[in-house]
C-alpha cells in the first residue's frame, strides 16, 4: 500500500492498494473504493453462507417474534440482520460515510452467526475465519486517508495525533480528544477480544488489546460477547522433547542431577 501526500493545487489524495486506485476529496474515501472494499471482504470468505439473509425455515427462532422489529430484520437477541447482498446494496447507494461504517456491518454478520450457530457448526467456523480475514483487510485500509475520521473533530486520521479504534462501533477517534488526552482511560484496559485471542498463533498480549470510545460501546460489546458460542481454546502444544527425561533418553545419558546407571553385567555362557 502506497500513500501519497497533499497534491499540489488541489484537495484531493490519491492512495494505492492492491491493484485499484482510490481518489478521495478533503480526506474522505470515495465511494466507489467503499464499495470496492465490500467486494474485498467478500472475496475474503470461503462459502456462500452469508451472501443472503438467514432464511427463516433453516433457522428457527433466529429473527424476533415481533412482527414489526421480524419485518425489519432484527434478530432474536435485538441487532441488526446483516448479509453482504445488503452490505452491496447500501455500498451502491452511497450509504456507507467511512470504512468504519462497513466494518460494523461485517461484524454484524460475524456476531449474528457466532451468537446462533454453535461451536460445531460449520457457519460458525466460517464466521470465526471471516473475521480473521477482516482483520488484515481493514489493517490495510486504516492506513488509507480519511478511512476513520475522528468522531470528535472529524480530522483525518492520518494526522500526526494518535488515532484509536473503537472495538465495538469501529470508530476512530484522536487520542488527544479523550477527556486527559487518554491517560488512565478506563474503558478496554486490560481486555482481550475473544475472536482475536482464537485467531492470534502467539496467544494473548499483555495489557488487552481492546479499546473503546465510551461506556455505552463497552457494555455493548461486553453484553454481546456473553451470547457468542465459541470452542474452547485448545491447550498449547508441548514438544516431545522439551522435557529433560525425553532428551536424556534420546541422546542415552542421564538427566541432569542423576548418577549415571552403573555398567550392565554380561551373562555368563554354558558350557
Amino acid at each position: 500500500l502506497e500513500v501519497a501526500g497533499q497534491e499540489e493545487g488541489g484537495g484531493q489524495r490519491r492512495v494505492q492498494l492492491a491493484d485499484h486506485q482510490v481518489k478521495c476529496r478533503e480526506g474522505r474515501v470515495s465511494r466507489q473504493a467503499l464499495s470496492d472494499l465490500v467486494d474485498e471482504l467478500q472475496a475474503a470468505k470461503r462459502s456462500d453462507h452469508f451472501d443472503a439473509r438467514e432464511d427463516e425455515r433453516s433457522a428457527p427462532n433466529y429473527y424476533h417474534q415481533d412482527p414489526g422489529p421480524r419485518s425489519r430484520g432484527v434478530t432474536q437477541w435485538g441487532t441488526q440482520g446483516m448479509c453482504f447482498a445488503w452490505m452491496e446494496q447500501k455500498a451502491s447507494w452511497g450509504q456507507y460515510p467511512s470504512v468504519s461504517a462497513v466494518e460494523r456491518d461485517l461484524k454484524l454478520i460475524v456476531f449474528n452467526a457466532l451468537t446462533y450457530f454453535g461451536p460445531k457448526d460449520v457457519r460458525n467456523a466460517e464466521a470465526r475465519s471471516l473475521f480473521a480475514a477482516s482483520e488484515q483487510i481493514f489493517a490495510r485500509w486504516a492506513r488509507c486517508p480519511g478511512a476513520y475520521p475522528c468522531r470528535r473533530c472529524n480530522m483525518d486520521g492520518l494526522s500526526a495525533n494518535k488515532v484509536l479504534l473503537c472495538t465495538a462501533c469501529c470508530s476512530g477517534i484522536h487520542e488527544k480528544c479523550l477527556p486527559c488526552g487518554g491517560r488512565e482511560w478506563p474503558w478496554g484496559k486490560d481486555l482481550h477480544h475473544p475472536l482475536r485471542r482464537l485467531t492470534r498463533p502467539g496467544g494473548e498480549v499483555a495489557g488487552g488489546d481492546c479499546f473503546f470510545c465510551g461506556e455505552d460501546c463497552f457494555v455493548r460489546f461486553t453484553d454481546s460477547v456473553k451470547r457468542l458460542l465459541l470452542p474452547a481454546p485448545s491447550p498449547p502444544k508441548r514438544s516431545r522433547n522439551a522435557h529433560p527425561l525425553a532428551l536424556a533418553k534420546r541422546r542415552k545419558f542421564p538427566p541432569p542431577g542423576l548418577p549415571p546407571s552403573p555398567p550392565r553385567a554380561r551373562g555368563r555362557g554354558w558350557g
